[in-house]
């Protein structure tokens, strides 16, 4: 993300958290910035029954003003508190609403961009969510005889199912908890390997797990893939 950008952002919402009256119905200010550079702004609502934080008001006004998917958002605390993180409710919204945006949070070098995903690790996926292709494991020969597989830890619960041209063999079983499943791919020979990890690349399945860890086990190959 472009810092200045950031800044700008930043300085939208601690303009409005510091016109807020004091009190406890409105404590947070947020601002988002969304594809065509509108920035959308909002405050919090509190009340005992439960009431929308500032980044929820935010969605809000963006969807009211008919706006583009939303790029980057932050919250600033009232009484001079700066930036301040969502909470784990504003974290599950954002990225099922919005899994693309960037959210600016406060690091020990000062405010800093990060991805919604980076934010709530193993989130709760809902069934529409879940990818039809899962194309994380991969496993390349480099003749007709010989193969390697590539086994691929996956942390999270999903369904599966797979087509690819030039794939031998494709099976999944569960890993050592509920979290982590083993991915075993095998392919004709390299070319159909490569292809098949630039097609993951830009997969919504690549995209939406670029966050997320693997850990991988190589076996055949002089190199790892």
């Amino acid at each position: 993300m472009n810092l200045a950008h950031d800044d700008d952002l930043i300085a939208v919402a601690t303009e409005l958290a510091a016109r807020l009256r004091h009190g406890d119905t409105h404590t947070v200010a947020a601002a988002a910035v969304d594809r065509q550079g509108r920035i959308h702004s909002g405050v919090n609502v509190y009340h005992f029954t439960g009431g929308p934080c500032a980044e929820l008001v935010v969605l809000g006004a963006a969807a009211a003003a008919q706006a583009d998917a939303l790029v980057t958002m932050v919250a600033v605390g009232n009484g001079g508190r700066g930036v301040i993180s969502p909470c784990g409710r504003c974290r599950q919204v954002l990225l099922d609403l919005h899994p693309d945006i960037h959210v600016i949070v406060p690091g020990a070098q000062g405010p800093q961009s990060v991805p919604i995903a980076s934010l709530l690790p193993y989130a709760y996926l809902q069934a529409e969510q879940m990818p039809e292709v899962v194309l994380a494991g991969v496993l390349v020969c480099r003749s007709e005889a010989e193969a390697a597989i590539v086994r691929a830890h996956l942390p999270r619960h999903i369904e599966l199912t797979h087509a690819e041209a030039g794939c031998l063999e494709f099976s999944v079983v569960p890993g050592a908890s509920a979290l982590e499943w083993l991915v075993t791919e095998r392919f004709v020979n390299e070319d159909a390997f490569r292809a098949h990890q630039e097609r993951v690349a830009t997969s919504e399945w690549g995209r939406a797990t670029a966050g997320i860890e693997r850990r991988y086990e190589v076996t055949g190959l002089s190199t790892t893939a």
